[in-house]
């Protein structure tokens, strides 16, 4: 279940399914668009998306909701993809009713306000450490243990990111590091993607 500008999960699956019929000619798109002067990773795919099926796929969740259902196709998962509309704009600073923005929660978590109403979980009975963070020991060993050619084997290890994580990954934490490996052509969500890719191991 992720939420989604449009939730439209059929179209979703049929672009995923799209995709993985015709990986060598996608990646091939994504490859000479990424080479044009100016266009980000999310950018160079959304245009090799376009050309492949006539589709758009733009705003933020609806890219990161097609990633979802990319890799339940790939991986021929027995998972039925669920979306959920989204309401409230990514990064509003504001909730309405029911829902509240990403942004939003991460304000309000620094300020210790209460954000149950907005949450599937009670936060305030969670232990207040940043998990990501500590898992930033284990990441620094895999890298340092791995070859570029065993880090390429990783879901989203391409176009020399591998190299970039090898160059940063003495960074003294999770923040350094993430922010050390962002440019134009690397997003920080696709970074961080990556980043969870290698620490769970997942592959291609």
């Amino acid at each position: 279940m992720f939420g989604s500008e449009t939730a439209d999960v059929e179209l979703f699956l049929k672009i995923a399914k799209l995709i993985k019929e015709n990986k060598a000619e996608y990646n091939k798109l994504v490859k000479k668009y990424l080479k044009e002067k100016g266009n980000s990773f999310p950018r160079a795919t959304n245009l090799a998306l376009q050309e492949l099926s006539g589709e758009n796929i733009s705003l933020p969740n609806d890219i990161l909701g097609l990633e979802y259902v990319k890799t339940i196709v790939e991986e021929n998962l027995d998972i039925k993809p669920i979306a959920i509309k989204r309401t409230v704009g990514f990064h509003a600073e504001k909730p309405n009713e029911s829902f509240a923005s990403a942004t939003y929660l991460r304000k309000a978590i620094s300020e210790n306000q209460d954000v149950s109403k907005y949450t599937p979980v009670q936060l305030k009975k969670l232990k207040r450490k940043r998990l990501i963070e500590n898992t930033y020991p284990k990441f620094q060993k895999i890298i340092k243990n791995s070859t570029p050619e065993q880090l390429r084997k990783y879901k989203m290890i391409s176009e020399g990111i591998e190299n970039l994580f090898i160059k940063n990954i003495d960074k003294p934490n999770y923040e350094e590091f993430i922010a050390s490996c962002v440019s134009k052509r690397y997003t920080a969500s696709r970074i961080k993607r990556t980043y969870l890719f290698v620490l769970l191991k997942i592959k291609k």
